[in-house]
Protein backbone atom coordinates (compact mmCIF):
# COMPACT_ATOMS: atom_id res chain seq x y z
CA UNK A 1 0.00 0.00 0.00
CA UNK A 2 0.87 3.74 -0.91
CA UNK A 3 -0.23 6.92 -0.31
CA UNK A 4 -0.86 8.55 -3.72
CA UNK A 5 -2.42 11.65 -2.03
CA UNK A 6 -3.33 12.81 1.11
CA UNK A 7 -5.05 16.12 2.17
CA UNK A 8 -6.90 17.14 5.18
CA UNK A 9 -9.31 14.22 5.65
CA UNK A 10 -8.98 12.88 2.88
CA UNK A 11 -6.73 9.76 1.26
CA UNK A 12 -6.06 8.76 -2.09
CA UNK A 13 -4.63 5.10 -1.45
CA UNK A 14 -3.43 2.28 -4.02
CA UNK A 15 -3.61 -1.28 -2.41
CA UNK A 16 -2.53 -4.84 -3.95
CA UNK A 17 -5.47 -7.16 -3.78
CA UNK A 18 -4.11 -9.06 -1.64
CA UNK A 19 -3.89 -6.18 1.01
CA UNK A 20 -6.90 -5.45 -0.16
CA UNK A 21 -8.17 -8.58 1.00
CA UNK A 22 -6.73 -8.39 4.71
CA UNK A 23 -8.04 -5.16 5.32
CA UNK A 24 -11.84 -6.50 4.05
CA UNK A 25 -10.81 -9.81 6.48
CA UNK A 26 -9.27 -7.38 9.24
CA UNK A 27 -12.55 -5.00 9.26
CA UNK A 28 -15.37 -7.87 8.88
CA UNK A 29 -13.57 -9.28 12.16
CA UNK A 30 -14.15 -6.07 13.75
CA UNK A 31 -17.64 -5.75 12.59
CA UNK A 32 -18.85 -8.89 13.79
CA UNK A 33 -17.82 -9.19 17.18
CA UNK A 34 -20.52 -7.71 19.77
CA UNK A 35 -18.55 -7.83 22.28
CA UNK A 36 -18.47 -4.01 22.90
CA UNK A 37 -21.70 -1.74 23.42
CA UNK A 38 -22.13 0.73 20.56
CA UNK A 39 -20.35 3.08 22.76
CA UNK A 40 -17.49 1.37 23.67
CA UNK A 41 -17.19 0.89 19.91
CA UNK A 42 -17.15 3.81 19.02
CA UNK A 43 -14.40 4.82 21.47
CA UNK A 44 -12.39 2.26 20.41
CA UNK A 45 -12.58 1.89 17.04
CA UNK A 46 -13.04 6.26 16.56
CA UNK A 47 -16.32 5.58 13.89
CA UNK A 48 -19.45 4.05 15.15
CA UNK A 49 -20.35 0.33 14.35
CA UNK A 50 -22.58 1.49 11.29
CA UNK A 51 -19.91 3.30 9.79
CA UNK A 52 -17.32 0.87 9.90
CA UNK A 53 -20.22 -1.64 8.21
CA UNK A 54 -20.24 0.71 5.30
CA UNK A 55 -16.93 0.91 5.16
CA UNK A 56 -16.99 -2.74 4.96
CA UNK A 57 -19.91 -2.75 2.02
CA UNK A 58 -17.25 -0.67 0.15
CA UNK A 59 -14.84 -2.64 0.62
CA UNK A 60 -16.75 -5.58 -0.27
CA UNK A 61 -18.04 -3.73 -3.86
CA UNK A 62 -16.68 -4.33 -7.24
CA UNK A 63 -15.46 -1.29 -8.82
CA UNK A 64 -17.38 -0.29 -11.81
CA UNK A 65 -16.07 -1.21 -14.85
CA UNK A 66 -14.96 1.90 -16.69
CA UNK A 67 -12.36 1.70 -13.14
CA UNK A 68 -10.87 -1.58 -14.19
CA UNK A 69 -8.38 -0.24 -15.61
CA UNK A 70 -4.30 0.55 -15.51
CA UNK A 71 -4.40 4.11 -16.04
CA UNK A 72 -6.87 6.84 -16.74
CA UNK A 73 -7.14 9.67 -19.12
CA UNK A 74 -10.05 11.96 -19.85
CA UNK A 75 -10.98 15.29 -19.92
CA UNK A 76 -14.31 16.75 -20.19
CA UNK A 77 -16.07 20.07 -19.84
CA UNK A 78 -18.51 21.49 -17.04
CA UNK A 79 -21.16 23.78 -17.25
CA UNK A 80 -19.93 27.22 -16.25
CA UNK A 81 -16.64 27.12 -18.29
CA UNK A 82 -14.23 24.76 -16.27
CA UNK A 83 -12.63 22.15 -18.33
CA UNK A 84 -11.84 18.55 -15.68
CA UNK A 85 -9.16 16.71 -16.31
CA UNK A 86 -7.93 13.19 -14.94
CA UNK A 87 -4.69 11.60 -15.60
CA UNK A 88 -3.37 8.93 -13.06
CA UNK A 89 -2.45 5.01 -13.22
CA UNK A 90 -3.72 2.67 -10.73
CA UNK A 91 -0.50 3.14 -8.75
CA UNK A 92 -0.41 6.74 -8.84
CA UNK A 93 2.12 7.00 -10.83
CA UNK A 94 2.12 9.92 -13.84
CA UNK A 95 0.88 8.38 -16.89
CA UNK A 96 3.22 8.04 -19.73
CA UNK A 97 2.50 8.81 -23.35
CA UNK A 98 3.91 8.38 -26.70
CA UNK A 99 3.83 11.19 -28.99
CA UNK A 100 0.42 9.82 -30.37
CA UNK A 101 -1.08 9.23 -27.57
CA UNK A 102 -0.06 12.65 -25.97
CA UNK A 103 -1.21 14.33 -29.33
CA UNK A 104 -4.57 12.49 -28.66
CA UNK A 105 -4.89 13.78 -25.31
CA UNK A 106 -4.32 17.47 -26.41
CA UNK A 107 -6.81 17.34 -29.30
CA UNK A 108 -9.59 16.15 -26.97
CA UNK A 109 -8.26 18.70 -24.45
CA UNK A 110 -8.95 21.33 -26.70
CA UNK A 111 -12.43 19.96 -27.75
CA UNK A 112 -13.18 20.19 -23.74
CA UNK A 113 -12.11 23.80 -23.76
CA UNK A 114 -14.23 24.65 -27.22
CA UNK A 115 -17.24 23.16 -25.36
CA UNK A 116 -16.57 25.21 -22.16
CA UNK A 117 -15.77 28.21 -23.60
Amino acid sequence: MHYVLHAGTTALISVQAEELTAMRNAVAEVCERDEFTDAEFQARMGVSRSALRGLLNALRSEPHPSRRELEINEMWAEPGGSVMVRVVTAHGDPVELAEDQAKELIGRLKAAIDVAT
